[in-house]
Formats: structure tokens, C-alpha cells, sequence
């Protein structure tokens, strides 16, 4: 009586060991599912207010362009520096200074 009393507490505790493991096990998994997409969501956003800026710029500079656009010019925008180059006729070279 005495041995499988003590073998049923064993594989309780066994039990609850392995419940307690599988549950950690998944808490970690969601943890790192919800970093990974929010990283994901700020590069996306961060690339967004780049490209917005940039193509904000470029379209300012167009909408002037019989007014004399000078061959280098830069601003800020949102403390980020925008810089355009004017190449030849109608290229323009626009960029923004990185993170």
C-alpha cells in the first residue's frame, strides 16, 4: 500500500512539473510571437515616415520647379535632414539621413 501511495504522489508531481514546463513553454513562444511582430510593425512604420518625407520633399521642390531650384538643398523635416540633388534636367537624387 505504502509503495503505491508514494508512486501515485511521484506521478502527480511529475505531472505538474511537466504541465507547469509545457505552460512556461508556451508563454515564451507567444512572448517572442508579439516581439517579432512588434519589431516588425516599427520598421514597416519607420520605412512609412521615411519614404513619406522624402516623397513630401521631392513633390515641394517639384511644385517650385520654374522658380529656380538650386543644385543642392537640404532641410529638416520632423528632426531628420532631407537633402535633394538636382542632376541633369529632371533627375533628382533625394535622401534622408539614417537612425
Amino acid at each position: 500500500m505504502n509503495i503505491s501511495r508514494s508512486w501515485r504522489k511521484g506521478a502527480i508531481l511529475l505531472q505538474t512539473l511537466i504541465v507547469s514546463m509545457l505552460l512556461a513553454y508556451i508563454s515564451v513562444m507567444i512572448m517572442s510571437w508579439v516581439l517579432q511582430r512588434y519589431s516588425l510593425a516599427t520598421r514597416v512604420y519607420r520605412k512609412n515616415v521615411a519614404t513619406t518625407h522624402t516623397t513630401g520633399y521631392a513633390m515641394m521642390k517639384f511644385a517650385k520647379w520654374n522658380t529656380g531650384t538650386p543644385a543642392n538643398d537640404s532641410t529638416t523635416m520632423d528632426t531628420k535632414t532631407v537633402s535633394v540633388v538636382v542632376k541633369g534636367g529632371t533627375m533628382m537624387e533625394i535622401s534622408t539621413e539614417q537612425d
